[in-house]
C-alpha cells in the first residue's frame, strides 16, 4: 500500500511540474486588398479617355485608324471607332429592350468638316453664341470618333434642350454609363466645360471611367483636375 501511495504522489508531482498547455491562438485575419483603381490616359490621342476641349486640341491631320460604320438606328452612315461602335450597339439594344428607341444623329467628324460647320454656325449665330458650341475645329470630340449626338427615334426635340423631357434622355441619364458613355456637357457646367448644356452629346470613355464620373457627378475636366 505505501508503494501505491508513493506512486500516486510521484505522478501528481510530475503532472504539477509540467507546464500547462497554452490554447492554440487564432490566426490573425488577413485584410482583403483594396481594389486597384484603374489608371486613365487623358493625353494620348488614341486613348479612349483622351480629353479634348479648347485647351487641349487635336491636330488637323488626326483621323482614327479604326473607324467603322455604327450598326445602330441612324439616317445616314455614321462612323465611330470600333470599340465605341460596339458599346453603342449594346446600349441601343438595351434601350430597345426597355422600350426606348434611340437614334444616332452624328458620329465622327473630320477636322475639315468641323471647320466648315464652325463657319456655318458663325455666320448664322454670331461669335458670342458659337463660342460656347461644340463646333471649334480641333476642339471637338467628334474628331476622336468617340462622341455621338443622340436623339429620340420619334424625333421629338432632337438637338434641342427640350430633349431632356423625352423618355430617351431619361433612359440615357440612368443607363448610359453602364455602357461606357457619359453626358459630356451637363446642365450647369458650362463655366467648366466651355460648352453650353447639350443633353444629346455623349462621349465614350469606357465603363470604368464612366462609372467613376457617374458616381462622382464630375465632368471630365473636373475629374482630371482632381
Amino acid at each position: 500500500m505505501p508503494e501505491i501511495i508513493t506512486a500516486i504522489r510521484n505522478r501528481a508531482a510530475s503532472a504539477a511540474a509540467e507546464p500547462a498547455t497554452e490554447p492554440a491562438s487564432e490566426p490573425e485575419p488577413v485584410p482583403e486588398p483594396e481594389p486597384v483603381k484603374p489608371e486613365y490616359d487623358f493625353s494620348s490621342v488614341t486613348s479612349i479617355q483622351k480629353i479634348v476641349n479648347k485647351d487641349s486640341r487635336l491636330d488637323e491631320t488626326y483621323k482614327p485608324s479604326d473607324l467603322v460604320i455604327a450598326d445602330v438606328t441612324k439616317d445616314y452612315d455614321e462612323y465611330l471607332r470600333q470599340e465605341a461602335a460596339d458599346a453603342l450597339k449594346m446600349m441601343f439594344d438595351a434601350a430597345a429592350a426597355d422600350g426606348t428607341q434611340l437614334l444616332l444623329i452624328d458620329g465622327y467628324r473630320s477636322y475639315s468638316e468641323q471647320r466648315s460647320l464652325y463657319y456655318t454656325y458663325l455666320e448664322r449665330y454670331g461669335s458670342s453664341t458659337v463660342a460656347t458650341m461644340d463646333a471649334h475645329p480641333g476642339a471637338s470630340e467628334h474628331q476622336l470618333g468617340l462622341a455621338v449626338d443622340l436623339g429620340d427615334l420619334k424625333r421629338s426635340c432632337n438637338l434641342r434642350s427640350c430633349f431632356v423631357d423625352t423618355s430617351a434622355y431619361s433612359w440615357l441619364k440612368d443607363n448610359a454609363w453602364k455602357y461606357g458613355w457619359i453626358e459630356r456637357y451637363p446642365y450647369g457646367k458650362t463655366n467648366i466645360t466651355g460648352i453650353n448644356f447639350s443633353p444629346w452629346h455623349y462621349r465614350y470613355v469606357g465603363t470604368d471611367l464612366a462609372r467613376d464620373l457617374y458616381e462622382s457627378g464630375l465632368t471630365l475636366e473636373e475629374y482630371t483636375w482632381k
